[in-house]
């Protein structure tokens, strides 16, 4: 057929006109489609992203002081860890003392002093106070004895990150009785470490670790 006869042929016309009809229509819609796609995949990738943030989430703990009167005050965010109160510091460190040498007949306050202990610890203290437990197991000393424990005085400081601190320890039998008393002192270094997860904050709040640790007896005055 000529191409004359082509062109005047209205069902090839109306043929063509169709074919490019329905052509437009097929592509503008494989385009929405394409943009569906993208537009599903980035909603996807956002949200799955916000989610992950959400799990990552970091919390950023403030530091809270007592006073004598119970009162509680904000003293700041606890990031600025190497201008920790002094007091905070103190207070740590004798917690640490009181709670790893403390033996008590409730066994579940026991087993709370050992986990402290354990919280409070890093380094080499780890190691130590390790070798330590396995010689004086807690647990097997409470079946005859009670260790009672007294600060004496507030930690002095030795160097930045050296503390000393003394303190009497007072063992009793069941009944009360008085077996010995005996007076240490001990130097510890420390490691300040801002608690950055909920699980961090409620082992240690404070992010005041002992890294090492030694002590002795003293003569008893």
């Amino acid at each position: 057929m000529s191409e004359k006869g082509t062109m005047s042929n209205p069902y090839l016309i109306g043929r063509q006109a169709w074919a490019e009809e329905n052509g437009s229509i097929i592509n503008s819609r494989n385009n929405w489609r394409s943009c569906g796609f993208i537009a599903l995949a980035l909603l996807s990738f956002s949200l799955f992203i916000n989610y992950y943030q959400a799990t990552q989430a970091k919390l950023i703990p403030y530091l809270l002081e007592v006073d004598k009167a119970g009162n509680m005050y904000a003293r700041g965010v606890a990031h600025t860890y190497t201008k920790l109160p002094r007091s905070v510091i103190e207070g740590s460190i004798i917690s640490f003392i009181t709670e790893w040498r403390t033996v008590s007949a409730d066994l579940g306050l026991q087993k709370k002093y050992v986990q402290q202990t354990n919280y409070r610890s890093a380094g080499s203290a780890t190691g130590i106070l390790g070798e330590w437990y396995s010689e004086n197991n807690p647990y097997k000393l409470a079946e005859t004895n009670l260790v009672d424990i007294k600060i004496q005085g507030v930690p002095l400081v030795i160097s930045k990150n050296s503390w000393q601190i003394e303190w009497i320890e007072t063992t009793r039998n069941h009944n009360g009785v008085t077996q010995y008393t005996t007076i240490y002192q001990a130097n510890v270094q420390i490691q300040l470490k801002a608690p950055t997860t909920e699980r961090e904050v409620l082992k240690n709040a404070t992010g005041v670790f002992v890294t090492s640790l030694s002590w002795t007896k003293k003569l008893n005055q």
